[in-house]
Parts: C-alpha cells; structure tokens; sequence
C-alpha cells in the first residue's frame, strides 16, 4: 500500500489513563488479514463496526479516530503528530484469525483495550509506523456527583448476555450498549463507568465518577449540540443523533440537561493522572 512519507514515522503522545498496560508491539496479536485504504467519501460521516467473526470494519475514519478506538482514549487525551491524523480519512476492513476473538456477552470496559482493539494497535504501528508513549500530566476534570433531590436516574437488572450477532433495532442501544450522538445520549442497563466514558468524549474532559453508584441504569439525556465541544465523536466514531433523540432548538446546555434530566452534577477539579 503507498501512503504520504509523513505517515511512517508519525509520533503521537497519549495523555492516558487506561487501567492496564498495553503489550509490547513484539507481543501483540495482529490481525489474519487486513486492508488499509483511503476513503474516498465526500462527507464526514464516519463509523467503526464491529461484526460477529472477529471482523474490523472503518468506514471513512480518520487515524485519530482510530487511535482512540484502539487505545482506549479521549481525542483531547492524544498530543502531538501532524495535522493531517484529524483531517484525512480512511477505510479498514480486518478480520482475526478464526476463533481467537472471544464473544462479547455484556458491556465492555470503556478504558481497556480488549482483544481486537489490541490487533488494531498492532495494525495501526506497522501501516502508519505509529508510536505512542504515555505521560503524567495534570489535566482540568469535572467531578460527576449526585444532585440535590437525588439521582432521575432508573436502576435496572444487569443485561443479559448477548446472542452472537445481535444487534441493536430501531437505533436503539442493545441492553448493555450506549448510543451516543451530537445532540443526545440513549444507554440502556450501563453502568456509570460507561457514562462517563461517553460525557468525557462529549466534554472533551475527564470525568472523575463520584456517585458511588454500582447498578445498571436505564439513561436518556438531550442537550443544546454546542454545548458539548466534543459531541461529533461517539465511542463508535459515529456522527449522528441517536434513535428517539430529537433536536431541540430550546434544548438545555449539557450541564443543564444532567442535572435536571438525570439528577447528576458536574464539578470542575484539576489533578495530576499518572499513566501506564
């Protein structure tokens, strides 16, 4: 494949917080077949797939983009590199060798690579020659904590485990699954850890969980797009408003909308985040 020169010797700096430390690049599992292309689509619409089979699919993606899927990051979290890791887009089409990806049978950890975001990693330092190193840096945070009167929040059951190829319906989240979009957020039995995951995307912040909560909550939250400077990249690297979310003219601010569409608040802090 014949790519820009720029691309093979290209140096990222991860601002990261993951809670394990991510392999060597000798030891990382790559990917049986693979293909790297640049996408040709005149919009930025653009999303990551996952397919039963341990199948990989971009469509339209740019590489930073990709960074944060595979290494478990925010966008204001990756320092560094040319302008072009945010402006030119690809497409990826991977699959892993039969077998060695396990079936997902409930909600992922929002910040750890799992199986096949580590072949992406691999996929990503040998076709873009890509190097990340991880520093300790204080970083401005809000601190999510119960509102006065209490979480608006519903508690739900734990999601079941999921059947091999399922997938959401209606644009609706699988029980288990967040829908993220630029003017709303749709979760179904997540967890807090899931959350915010997702509202530090929308703010580009990192939210520090203070609630104490453990359950599994059903959530709906809509908010002024402007309001959240992030709101064009979800987890899946979608931009589009999720099933059952209009917009809103009169929509609340973000920090409005959870406090009084959820019973949370957001608290800014600072502090120093030591990284693997």
């Amino acid at each position: 494949m014949r790519q820009k020169n720029a691309l093979l010797f290209l140096t990222v700096v991860a601002v990261s917080c993951m809670s394990t430390a991510a392999q060597p690049p000798a030891q990382k599992p790559t990917f049986d077949v693979a293909s790297v292309k640049p996408s040709t689509a005149r919009d930025n619409l653009g999303r990551i797939l996952r397919p039963p089979g341990g199948r990989l699919t971009a469509y339209n993606v740019t590489l930073k983009l990709l960074i944060q899927n595979a290494y478990r990051v925010k966008d204001f979290q990756i320092i560094g590199g040319p302008n072009w890791i945010g402006l030119d887009r690809w497409n990826i089409e991977a699959k892993a060798e039969e077998g060695t990806i396990p079936v997902q049978t409930g909600p992922s950890d929002p910040d750890t690579p799992d199986a096949l975001s580590i072949r992406l990693q691999a996929l990503l330092e040998d076709r873009f020659r890509l190097q990340l190193h991880r520093e300790t840096r204080e970083l401005p945070t809000y601190r999510l904590a119960v509102a006065k009167g209490g979480p608006r929040m519903t508690a739900v059951p734990p999601p079941a485990p999921r059947a091999p190829g399922q997938t959401p319906l209606n644009g609706q989240p699988l029980p288990g699954g967040i829908g993220v979009g630029v003017n709303g957020m749709v979760g179904s039995a997540i967890t807090m850890a899931q959350f915010t995951a997702a509202l530090s995307g929308l703010l580009d912040r990192l939210i520090v969980d203070t609630t104490g909560f453990n359950e599994h909550f059903d959530m709906r939250l809509y908010f002024a797009p402007e309001s959240a400077p992030g709101n064009s990249v979800g987890p899946g690297g979608l931009s589009a408003t999720p099933g059952a979310v209009a917009v809103d003219p009169q929509a609340p601010s973000i920090f409005t909308a959870i406090q009084e569409q959820l019973g949370l608040k957001l608290e800014s802090s600072k502090g120093p985040f030591t990284c693997s």
